[in-house]
């Protein structure tokens, strides 16, 4: 049995995860539209850990079921030495972990509960998402070690993994926003592009667009955001 990850074949959400199981260097088998479907509709009592939706993993370590993205991350990091040992330091991982959910929540206008419109994606775009950006931004040059090879110094941790899972996913999918970054947050910038050259990330990355393509968070909040982005003059 290998470890499961069920989640939708797109990245977003779950490549937090699957990166996390790429550097670790674990095998683990993902899940296709339709079998996420059928875990989704199973009634709470026929899943192991009751959950809403997907992300949801199970390990073949343990046979354990875990659920929602913060809690996985935080299973995986501690299972595969991705903490670090400074115990403010691993408070920061679950912290940026947190912050990256409520992120992806944002970007998604609340799981496409209503699509974006150019007003909206405006003030989003000029106001919330660069003051998202310099939180990490601030938060790395106040904790982290700038210019080392990862977020806290020479070992890589639970922190690169989100950065990168979120920032160099957003921004390898929807390119026009790599400025934004880079503007608002040139060192978050730097770091993502630091972590892309890990070999297994790079190799990842690769296999993962042949078969995705530009793919992010999916559906027609995926073509709202696009369609934001392309008519967007900033």
């Amino acid at each position: 049995m290998t470890d499961q990850l069920i989640y939708w074949p797109l990245p977003f959400r779950g490549n937090f995860i699957r990166l996390t199981l790429e550097l670790a260097g674990v095998a683990y088998t993902d899940t296709n539209f339709q079998d996420v479907i059928t875990w989704k509709n199973q009634p709470p009592q026929a899943k192991e850990l009751p959950a809403m939706a997907p992300p949801y993993f199970i390990d073949a370590s343990n046979g354990l079921a875990y659920s929602q993205l913060p809690m996985i991350m935080q299973h995986l990091a501690e299972r595969h030495s991705l903490l670090p040992d400074n115990d403010y330091q691993r408070k920061l991982c679950l912290k940026m972990m947190l912050d990256a959910s409520d992120i992806l929540l944002e970007i998604t206008r609340h799981h496409g509960m209503t699509m974006w419109r150019q007003d909206d994606w405006h003030d989003f775009r000029s106001q919330r998402l660069p003051l998202w950006m310099q939180i990490f931004e601030q938060t790395y040059l106040k904790y982290g070690q700038p210019g080392a090879p990862f977020f806290f110094g020479d070992r890589l941790t639970q922190a690169d993994i989100v950065v990168y899972g979120l920032w160099g996913t957003m921004t390898t999918r929807l390119p026009q926003l790599r400025a934004d970054l880079t503007q608002h947050a040139p060192e978050m910038a730097r770091l993502s592009d630091r972590i892309a050259e890990q070999t297994a990330i790079a190799a990842f990355e690769t296999r993962q667009q042949h078969d995705m393509g530009s793919l992010y968070c999916g559906g027609e909040i995926e073509k709202s955001l696009r369609a934001m982005l392309k008519g967007d003059a900033h």
